[in-house]
């Protein structure tokens, strides 16, 4: 294979009028074909070559030549991408809204919040009942590249990395969950596709495997922590039966 830059085959023919002509054939190499000037008007004729007129005849060996550039240019064609290989436009996104009554779940993978993985390991993520489809939450971590590979490995162990297999089509920051139930919208961009899976369950029942498979892998890789269950309660603190006990007078 040739290299840019780099003269792969050089082809001499006539020149008329003391003009050198040089015609360049991009690819995966540079091929210079030269018009020597000094040969002038040894034929007769005209043969078009591009756009420029030269005078005289193209010789065999010359057409001979100019196949064998074009077979080489064929041969260092730019290699097809790897079908297994992870996109480098990669974004991998995660809705969580609960319905009245869903709210107290403690788990990441079962609280309100939105996690976006892209293809170049960062990580964005946010959680709280004001999150929502078009939310863009903080930046939480950035992945290697090792690791957005495993995590495009497990998409696709899952189903969720092939388009065909979507299951929703329309707008999914226009949908609601319902009371006591909780909405999951994965969603995925590659190849200048993007594809949405809808997961709707009840907030006792939880997601199912691949659903809760994924977006506990997510809020993993987001960092994000199961809160205590008494994470709402009060602080409360114990000053004795008289908190204002310290500021009264002896004997009051």
């Amino acid at each position: 294979n040739g290299t840019v830059g780099q003269r792969l085959a050089t082809i001499k023919v006539e020149a008329g009028g003391g003009e050198r002509v040089g015609l360049l054939l991009g690819g995966g190499g540079a091929i210079e074909i030269v018009v020597d000037p000094s040969d002038t008007g040894a034929h007769g004729g005209r043969q078009r070559i591009g756009e420029r007129m030269v005078r005289g005849r193209l010789p065999r060996m010359f057409r001979a030549a100019l196949a064998l550039v074009m077979l080489a240019l064929s041969a260092c064609a730019a290699p097809q991408q790897d079908a297994q290989a992870t996109p480098t436009d990669l974004t991998a996104d995660v809705t969580v809204l609960a319905g009245k009554g869903a709210e107290k779940r403690t788990e990441p993978w079962m609280r309100q919040g939105k996690i976006i993985l892209f293809s170049d390991g960062t990580v964005l993520a946010d959680l709280g009942p004001t999150v929502n489809g078009r939310t863009r939450p903080g930046q939480a971590r950035v992945l290697y590249q090792r690791q957005v590979r495993q995590m495009w490995d497990l998409a696709k162990s899952l189903g969720f990395a092939t388009p065909e297999q979507a299951n929703f089509d329309g707008n999914p920051d226009a949908l609601e969950p319902a009371d006591g139930e909780l909405l999951y919208v994965l969603t995925f961009s590659a190849g200048q596709q993007r594809w949405n899976f809808v997961r709707r369950f009840p907030v006792d029942q939880g997601p199912d495997e691949a659903t809760g498979q994924w977006v506990k892998a997510m809020a993993q890789a987001a960092f994000l922590r199961e809160l205590p269950a008494d994470q709402d309660l009060p602080i409360r603190y114990d000053f004795g039966p008289d908190p204002y006990a310290w500021f009264k007078k002896p004997g009051a």
